[in-house]
This record gives structure tokens, sequence and C-alpha cells, in this order.
């Protein structure tokens, strides 16, 4: 398992299965399922799985899968990330759907960007926002903090 911190800050990458509910119509900050998260809980651990042959990863939250896990018929408990052009979600993982590989590219000082399956977004913390709960979502690279990740192993 590992962790994610957000710009070298007391905050991690978390997720909240309570919001996993998808909202048509485009984003809703009370529908965000990855918030930033001040302790290092099951929220926050996540499986960072490679995929052979590529520098590509898949995403899956510890607290999310083991919810579906033990509640399968919970369907709004979804435990991988799920990165598109638009919009990140979480949902079962399926391999055969590019949408759920990402990319941790280098962005110096032991930092790294996590990208979408064609690098067009990043795991973006919603105006910076320094305090837990802070909605994150998908966002063009444009290298500020908030877009900065360091992985550490749990």
């Amino acid at each position: 398992m590992s962790a994610l911190s957000y710009a070298g800050h007391e905050l991690y990458l978390g997720v909240t299965v309570e919001r996993a509910h998808p909202v048509s119509g485009g984003w809703d900050d009370n529908w965000a399922p990855l918030v930033t998260t001040s302790v290092a809980d099951d929220c926050s651990l996540w499986q960072l799985a490679g995929i052979q042959g590529t520098a590509g990863f898949y995403l899956t939250n510890k607290k999310a899968g083991a919810l579906q896990e033990a509640v399968p018929e919970a369907k709004h408990h979804f435990p991988s990330i799920r990165f598109g052009s638009e919009a990140l979600s979480l949902y079962p993982l399926d391999s055969m759907e590019p949408e759920f590989v990402l990319y941790a590219d280098d962005v110096g000082d032991g930092y790294v960007a996590i990208n979408n399956h064609d690098k067009s977004r990043v795991l973006d913390v919603r105006g910076g926002n320094r305090t837990a709960g802070a909605s994150i979502f998908a966002w063009p690279w444009n290298g500020g903090e908030n877009q900065r990740w360091r992985v550490y192993a749990a």
C-alpha cells in the first residue's frame, strides 16, 4: 500500500465513498469522491499496480475496495480511479478500459504529477486548498504546487 501526499503538506489523497455518485451536467464539489485528508488511514491508502510492459499503473483505494468486497451489492462503493479527459471518478477496475491507466511523471524534488491515460489532465487540489476535505479534480498541467504529489510506502 502507498499514500500520496500533496506538495509537502500534511495532506493525503483520500476517498470519500459517500460521495461516489456521478452527477450529470458537470462538476459538483458535493459529489467529488476524491478529497484531501489529514491522516493516513484506510481512506488514503492506495494500491499502485504497475501494468506490465508500460509505465502506466492502476490506483485502487484500500477502503473503497474493502467496502465493495464486504457489501458487493453496494454498487456506489467504487474502488479504482477512472480518469477521463474531463473528469475523474471511482469505478470497479476494468483493465480493458484505458481511462483506468494512470502515469506518474517526475516534476522534480521527489514529486510527481499523476496524469490520466492520454496525459491531458492531472490530479489537482481545487484552488490549492491546504485544508482536509478539499476536492481533487482533473485539470490540465500548469506546474502548480496543487498538482504535485509524493508517493510514500505505507
